[in-house]
């Protein structure tokens, strides 16, 4: 009897601990010191283990993977927003909500703060939206047909923060544009120079003699020769660096930015990822 008691207390207790674990999440612990070398490490391999279960849309690896690196640097404080990122793709908008709010906590002067600030707001909506008990059946008195059927706010889509196309490429684009005008420019001027030139080329060999019209001397006729062969060089290099700036511009503006207001997702993402002694930029997209 007694062993059987007992079986039965350990099988109560197994099945009564998850429903304690999901009652809410649990605030994170103070930040009250800097970490060691070895924490820093450690937490930035856990990351990059979660960044790779991230991008494979296997979110719950990713939290537990993130959470172990804050855990071992409390410091890096922009981890919490790509764990309430990978905590709202797993439908677990109240611990997204802690995260966020924890951030803003620990990053007063974030200036992301009013975007995060509505981006908890709107979690918050949803999570009441979700936790709003459903009746069977309505009530008969018509004047708490209000009350039932006042809306929450309904679940709003992410902020429009990827309407507006970047400046960069565009001055990327015009810059090149700039670079291989004054290139063009330096190779026509050298090309005007060595065909009023007094001189003659014999395979790579130049003689120059006086060029009475210019009033110069076979010496000073080859240093023109000399000087613009050099200027020609050089405004050829220069339009060829700026055409490849003008290109590579207009490549990044239109590739990536294309199909930005299109009804369907973008198809492709470029994500920045931040870690301890780590940045950088993740692409993500249908090919």
């Amino acid at each position: 009897m007694r062993a059987l008691s007992l079986s039965t207390a350990c099988l109560l207790l197994s099945l009564s601990t998850p429903a304690f674990a999901q009652n809410g999440p649990k605030p994170y612990p103070a930040c009250d010191r800097e970490p060691t070398a070895a924490e820093i490490n450690g937490a930035k391999g856990a990351y990059e283990a979660g960044q790779a279960s991230f991008n494979e849309a296997d979110y719950g690896r990713a939290i537990l993977y993130w959470e172990d690196a804050f855990r071992r640097d409390c410091t890096a404080s922009k981890l919490l927003l790509n764990l309430a990122r990978a905590y709202e793709l797993s439908s677990k908008k109240d611990h997204a909500v802690l995260a966020l709010e924890t951030y803003l906590e620990r990053r007063p002067e974030a200036p992301d703060r009013p975007s995060i600030e509505k981006r908890i707001e709107n979690l918050r909506a949803q999570v009441a939206a979700e936790t709003k008990p459903v009746q069977s059946e309505p009530e008969p008195a018509p004047a708490e047909e209000p009350a039932e059927a006042e809306p929450a706010p309904a679940p709003a889509p992410e902020p429009k923060t990827e309407l507006h196309r970047p400046i960069w490429p565009v001055i990327m684009t015009v810059s090149g544009a700039i670079v291989a005008g004054v290139g063009v420019g330096f190779t026509l001027d050298a090309a005007s120079t060595l065909a009023n030139v007094n001189c003659t080329e014999t395979g790579d060999v130049r003689t120059c003699d006086a060029n009475q019209d210019a009033m110069t001397t076979a010496d000073e006729e080859t240093n023109r020769a000399n000087n613009a062969v050099t200027q020609r060089t050089v405004g050829i290099i220069t339009a060829a660096v700026g055409t490849g700036i003008l290109v590579a511009g207009a490549s990044v503006w239109y590739f990536s930015w294309k199909d930005r207001n299109a009804k369907h997702p973008v198809a492709t993402r470029f994500l920045p990822v931040l870690a301890p002694g780590y940045a950088g930029i993740t692409v993500r997209g249908r090919f």
